[in-house]
């Protein structure tokens, strides 16, 4: 997906910066683009303001640079720390490695951010200090790009929850907000286009399940739940696939099995070198039974497949794995 240790030269190179009062840049070719800071975020650290024109151009010409690896150059040293490490303790700049993240997904880039010194980032320094008159002077043909107001909302105004339930909104929008030509799609509506990002889907799966919680935990059989199973099997007809399933369940209760130790996948591949046959489960005494023996040929504890023999004594009581008659 993002392949690593890449070392192709660049497709693309991009500068940025970013001004603390006023707002944020990048440049790429003849193309820029200028994102003003709104008034709420003026005072923010510079870190996430120097990381955000990153995403921006990501996403605002990614469609272009689909599956292209991009060489992006930032004048801020910690910024780059943490976008190439994936991790930051401020929570705006996690928001936007996130970001990053979905949209490297989205249109297949490989994207390396690298430190460059502020005097050689002239250019991008000159746009984020509204130097407009020395920047048209260097680059004479420069074209603006303009930013979608999705966009602005995903990565500035409403920097949502990614573990809630509504974490897939998130992704749709962020989708939506990187389609120019799709910015009647609302904030949180469906794109037609997310069959066709299978990674995304997979990215997707793994928010909804860290989103859902813990799954409901799997309690153990304990004797008075044994004791109900067997109620609920004595109504069946057959009564001797009753009788087959309890014995079996006693079996695993007492001898701590697994069922995947006792049991076979289809009809089609029971394996006696591996599964259990009649000759593995034997008794001391065909009149008065005290104990039975399993051997277990293989196990997922057992990788080498040694087998090993349990035994499991007699309860005389109703639930007893011994037992050899069934009890209504």
């Amino acid at each position: 997906m993002i392949p690593c240790g890449d070392s192709r030269p660049a497709d693309v190179v991009v500068h940025t910066d970013a001004s603390g009062a006023l707002g944020c840049v990048a440049r790429w070719q003849n193309g820029w683009f200028q994102y003003s800071w709104p008034l709420e975020r003026r005072t923010t650290h510079i870190s996430p303001k120097e990381a955000l024109p990153i995403v921006l151009a990501c996403a605002v010409w990614g469609k272009v640079w689909s599956n292209k690896k991009i060489q992006v150059y930032c004048d801020n040293a910690a910024v780059v720390i943490s976008l190439n490490a994936g991790s930051s303790k401020d929570q705006w700049t996690i928001h936007v490695i996130r970001c990053l993240f979905f949209i490297k997904v989205r249109f297949g880039l490989t994207v390396t951010i690298s430190q460059i010194p502020g005097k050689d980032n002239i250019l991008a320094d000159a746009l984020s200090h509204n130097d407009f008159a020395y920047f048209r002077t260097q680059v004479p043909t420069a074209r603006q790009y303009s930013i979608p107001p999705q966009l602005e909302s995903v990565l500035v105004t409403v920097q949502p929850d990614w573990m809630s339930v509504n974490c897939s909104a998130i992704v749709f929008s962020w989708n939506s907000a990187v389609h120019q030509e799709d910015l009647q799609i609302s904030l949180g509506g469906k794109d037609p286009d997310i069959g066709s990002m299978p990674y995304l889907e997979y990215v997707l799966k793994g928010f909804r399940k860290l989103a859902a919680g813990k799954s409901r935990p799997r309690l153990p059989i304990t004797p008075s739940i044994l004791s109900k199973m067997r109620e609920t099997w004595s109504k069946i007809p057959k009564r001797k696939n009753a009788a087959m399933l309890w014995a079996a369940s006693c079996m695993c209760f007492f001898g701590f099995l697994h069922s995947g130790e006792i049991v076979v996948p289809s009809d089609t591949s029971y394996d006696p070198a591996v599964h259990l046959s009649y000759g593995d489960v034997r008794t001391d005494s065909i009149e008065n039974p005290t104990c039975i023996t399993v051997a277990v040929k293989a196990s997922k504890t057992d990788p080498f497949r040694k087998g090993v023999v349990i035994h499991i004594g007699a309860t005389k009581t109703q639930l007893c794995p011994v037992a050899q008659s069934w009890v209504t």
